[in-house]
């Protein structure tokens, strides 16, 4: 049946995450380091400081950027990166599932072990240890949806990304590029509603506020009823339109690699 060989692919990449669940198991600790370190400096901020919502609210945010980034992180490139080098990439095209799906199923399969490992251990942590309070039954169902939308999002912005290895040859700046205009521009670094409102109103024009912020905003119960979906629309849209662009750089891609092939 069609189905199987896309849910073979699915598979190889749970097998590949759990293959690797030392180094899931050592960044979950290393994130853990890095909420308390990140909780230390807020706290000191606050003593100087009025924060709004206060420090609270900031304890929140930060927790919440933590599990959602670790839901919804990629290595897209690194997957590419590795098959150009080697030359294997040649063998995945003769495959009967289309390069793009079997990166995506791939990124799907290891997430899905990544996020058990390590999202719902933080978010496990978050609730019992910082004080962080479940929204309503309504809320955390939107929230769901919106991580899982978010990961797609996430998802289809590094396979565009991804497509630029053919052109580079190396995957590390691409994608240490990328990580770091999303980490900056989505709320993972900082809570976007302390930036000042001119500001923060440009930051929502882009599409990466979708990635983290939103969400935390569901879970926060600051988004609600028709704003969650608005929300999910424009993740859907943003996807679509992602999607677009990932298809479009892997059919100049194709191209490129071609004339390499002689």
């Amino acid at each position: 049946m069609a189905w199987r060989k896309y849910w073979e692919m699915y598979k190889t990449g749970i097998k590949e995450a759990s293959a690797y669940r030392l180094m899931s198991v050592s960044s979950f600790f290393s994130t853990i380091v890095y909420i308390v370190l990140l909780l230390a400096v807020w706290t000191a901020i606050s003593e100087s400081a009025d924060l709004v919502g206060g420090l609270s609210r900031v304890v929140s945010y930060i927790v919440l950027a933590q599990v959602i980034n670790s839901s919804i992180s990629q290595g897209l490139e690194k997957w590419f990166g590795s098959k150009i080098r080697k030359g294997t990439i040649v063998n995945e095209l003769k495959r009967p599932v289309s390069l793009l799906s079997q990166a995506y199923l791939h990124e799907i399969g290891w997430q899905s072990f990544d996020t058990l490992l390590k999202s719902v251990p933080l978010l496990v942590i978050g609730i019992f240890f910082t004080g962080l309070e479940l929204p309503s039954v309504q809320n955390l169902l939107a929230f769901i949806v919106a991580v899982v939308l978010s990961f797609h999002l996430m998802l289809v912005l590094a396979l565009s990304t991804s497509m630029l290895v053919f052109w580079t040859k190396t995957d590390g700046g691409v994608r240490f590029t990328r990580v770091t205009i999303v980490n900056f521009l989505s709320g993972v670094i900082f809570p976007l509603y302390l930036l000042p409102e001119s500001l923060r109103q440009i930051f929502y024009l882009l599409p990466f506020h979708l990635l983290v912020d939103g969400p935390i905003q569901v879970f926060l119960m600051q988004k609600t009823g028709t704003e969650v979906l608005v929300m999910f629309g424009q993740q859907i849209f943003w996807i679509l339109v992602f999607f677009g662009v990932a298809n479009l750089l892997w059919f100049k891609a194709k191209k490129k690699l071609t004339v390499q092939g002689g």
